[in-house]
């Protein structure tokens, strides 16, 4: 069974997505970001980055400062599926800002990835 997603949006090249993350205390923009590596020819970069109040991009926060962890993930994985069915032949980078926001996101986005 697939799980719950946040509804997002996003830009007409579907290299940006933006959702709210909802929580009791607090809702938070955040976004997806694929950035394509010069000379690549096809491998992208994911970041998951926080909005903040100003616009500006920022990828300081920790994925589960709103406790919904899985729901946020859920819907980065929507957002890989709506890429990729795009741009079929593109690789995806994903790295956390830190050894442990690494092996996070492999192991929710694999669980995640492998459900759709």
């Amino acid at each position: 069974m697939q799980s719950e997603y946040y509804p997002f949006q996003a830009d007409d090249d579907l290299l940006y997505f933006e959702f709210l993350s909802v929580s009791y205390n607090k809702t938070i923009r955040k976004a997806v970001l694929f950035t394509e590596f010069q000379y690549s020819n096809g491998l992208f970069n994911l970041a998951l980055l926080d909005v903040l109040p100003n616009g500006e991009l920022s990828d300081i926060a920790s994925p589960e400062n709103n406790l919904d962890l899985e729901k946020v993930m859920s819907t980065v994985s929507q957002c890989i599926r709506i890429f990729l069915e795009r741009y079929p032949y593109a690789e995806i980078k994903i790295q956390g800002n830190t050894p442990a926001k690494s092996r996070l996101y492999r192991m929710v986005l694999g669980k995640e990835l492998s459900n759709n």
